[in-house]
This record gives structure tokens, C-alpha cells and sequence, in this order.
């Protein structure tokens, strides 16, 4: 079964997460000169050992991801493609967690690659408390997450009481609000995963190029790590449209209207960074509209991108990765504002041929 997990899974869960996990990999080694790298992480090592707030502030970055990798794995086994899962119920309990724990390590390689580099400079300075203290946490999330899948897949038929849950049931919900609702009561570890990983990235960003004095490149550069991090919520909430909501085709509403219901959608969702963004910019007029137009235009262009490869689900991972690329160049040589321009412009006409031809 472990096989099988993994060609399934595991796999699905790289595929989808293509873009973050190159975006990550760059502002980890990417954005340190190659003669620097070693002396950087080196230096980022023994800071993270030495210092009890940086070590907790590691060990709060272990959890996010792992706790990423388990509402993934739990949302692909509420899905019917994945009800040969259930097979794995007739082994036994220990043989069942093993499983999951090793496919949780697997699609969690890039964290234990570092985690054991960390373990290696942790040993040549003696830091032999702080690698302790990493090793026994990530394999006590590792087995946590294995466990709390194997209960989810053995004791599936159990009522169970949402830890996190927002009732809504009460207020108004106009046709605009519909995605929110639907984040919110449906969604809601995702959405405050997403969030907490979106803050870590975008603050992360923003301390590592802290001498250069509030460049406008620094702020784009974390305004698309906010946007390729809410990639998994965009794909989400268009796959319940699609999927659940397929009567609001035949709903009198203009192409307009609904287009901007979904510009306001993405802005509502991406207000807490866009606050964050402005509050970086230093008010400057140009640097706030160029960050708002960006970060709008282009999780806009991502959600069209689903449509365009006929995709019900999921979000292209080359598509992704090529956005990301294309995006650094254009920031690094400050032409955003146009290419924010472009983008818009592209896919409004998009989403006006998609309407007339009755696929939204």
C-alpha cells in the first residue's frame, strides 16, 4: 500500500505544489550569491540553534508545512477517486500508521533535507540539545499527522465535531460572498493554514532583503509568494463552483457583474497581505497601485489558467511555474506595472469569451 500511496498521493501533492515549493527553494538558496550560500545557512544554523526564539519560530515552520501536508492528504481522501484507500483498513493498526508516517516524510523531503543540514552543522558546533530537540518534534508531527489520517480513514463513519468552525448559517449571504462562505465554513484549516504560511513567506521576504531600504522589487517579490501560496485556495474554491454550484450558468447575472464578483472575491481574500504590502510601501501612491494590480491581476490570471487548460480541478504546474518565472524577470527589471496591465487585459477578454460560450 505504502507504494501506492506514494504514486498517488505523493505524487499529486508535488504536482500541485510545484510553484511554491521552486519559490521557496529560490528565496532559500537562490537569492544568496553562490559564493555566500554556505556561509549564509551556516550563519542561519547557528543563529536558529543558539537563540530559543528562533528555534521556536523553526519548529512553528515545521508545523505549518506538516500541518499543510495532512489537510491535503485528508482532503484527497474525501474525494470517490481515492476510495481504495479504504482497503488499507483490513492492516493492522501499527503497519496502517507506519504507512502514513512514511508517506508524510516523503512528500515532506524538502523540510527533512534541511532538517538533516541542520543536524550536520548542529553536530560540527555542539548544539546537540537544539538538534535534539528538532529531531524528536518533527517525528513527533510526522506520527501525529500519521495518526490522525489513520483515524480519519478508519473511523470515517464516526460523527465528529469540526475543531475549527465558523457558523454562518444565519447571516445574509449575497451572491458575492458565496466563495467566502463557502472558505470559512468549509475550508476553514485550509484558509488559516494558507494565511499563516502567506505571513511567514511575505515577513520572511521582507526581513531577508531588509537593507534594501523598502525597494519596490523587495515588496512585489513577497506579493508573489502570496500569490502562489493561495494557488491551493483559488483551485478549491473554482473546483466547488464547478462542482457544486453548477446552476449559477443559468443565473441572469451579466458578465460584468460576475467578473467583478471574483476581482472582489480575490481582493477580499488577499486583504490581510495587501495591508501588510501597504503598510511596507510607505504610502507611496505608485508602489501600492502597482503591488494591488499585480497581486490581483495575476491570482486572476491563475484562476482563468484553469479554464484555458480545461483543467475541473486543478491548477497546471507547469502554468505555475512558468508564471513564477516570468513574474521575477518582469520585477527584476520594474516593468510590473505593465505586465499587471497586460494581464488584465488578456484575461477580461478570456472570461468574456468563456461567458458567451456558457463555461462559467
Amino acid at each position: 500500500m505504502l507504494k501506492l500511496y506514494i504514486k498517488t498521493l505523493g505524487k499529486e501533492f508535488y504536482l500541485q505544489h510545484t510553484g511554491l515549493l521552486l519559490f521557496i527553494f529560490y528565496i532559500v538558496f537562490g537569492a544568496v550569491e553562490p559564493g555566500q550560500m554556505v556561509t549564509y545557512h551556516q550563519t542561519l544554523i547557528i543563529s536558529i540553534c543558539s537563540s530559543p526564539i528562533s528555534l521556536s519560530i523553526f519548529l512553528l515552520i515545521l508545523s505549518i508545512y506538516t500541518l499543510k501536508c495532512y489537510w491535503f492528504i485528508n482532503q484527497k481522501l474525501a474525494l470517490p477517486i481515492y476510495q481504495f484507500i479504504n482497503i488499507s483498513c483490513s492492516v493492522n493498526k501499527k503497519e496502517q500508521i507506519k504507512n502514513w508516517a512514511v508517506l508524510y516524510a516523503v512528500i515532506g523531503q524538502p523540510v527533512l533535507v534541511y532538517v538533516a543540514i541542520f543536524a550536520c552543522v548542529g553536530i560540527i558546533y555542539s548544539f546537540y540539545w537544539s538538534i535534539l530537540i528538532v529531531i524528536t518534534y518533527y517525528l513527533m508531527l510526522l506520527i501525529g499527522a500519521a495518526f490522525f489520517t489513520y483515524r480519519s480513514v478508519n473511523l470515517r463513519y464516526i460523527y465528529r465535531k469540526k475543531f475549527v468552525a465558523i457558523d454562518l448559517r444565519k447571516t445574509n449571504k449575497p451572491f458575492w460572498s458565496w466563495p467566502l462562505y463557502y472558505l470559512l465554513k468549509s475550508q476553514t484549516i485550509m484558509l488559516i493554514v494558507c494565511k499563516i504560511l502567506s505571513f511567514i513567506l511575505f515577513k520572511g521576504i521582507i526581513w531577508m532583503f531588509a537593507d534594501a531600504n523598502q525597494d519596490l522589487k523587495v515588496g512585489l517579490i513577497a506579493i508573489l509568494a502570496v500569490i502562489i501560496t493561495h494557488s491551493v485556495i483559488i483551485s478549491t474554491v473554482l473546483k466547488h463552483e464547478r462542482t457544486q454550484l453548477s446552476f449559477l450558468n443559468s443565473l441572469p447575472v451579466s458578465n460584468g457583474k460576475r467578473m467583478l464578483t471574483r476581482l472582489f472575491f480575490l481582493s477580499c481574500l488577499f486583504t490581510p497581505e495587501l495591508l501588510f504590502y501597504i503598510s511596507y510601501s510607505s504610502n507611496s501612491i505608485y508602489s501600492i497601485l502597482t503591488g494591488l494590480m499585480f497581486c490581483i491581476s495575476g491570482a486572476f490570471t491563475l484562476m482563468m489558467s484553469i479554464y484555458f487548460f480545461d483543467n475541473d480541478t486543478e491548477l497546471n504546474p507547469t502554468f505555475v511555474f512558468l508564471f513564477f518565472i516570468v513574474s521575477m524577470f518582469v520585477i527584476l527589471y520594474q516593468q510590473i506595472l505593465i505586465f499587471s496591465l497586460l494581464l488584465l487585459i488578456i484575461t477580461t477578454i478570456y472570461h468574456h469569451q468563456l461567458f458567451f460560450k456558457s463555461k462559467l
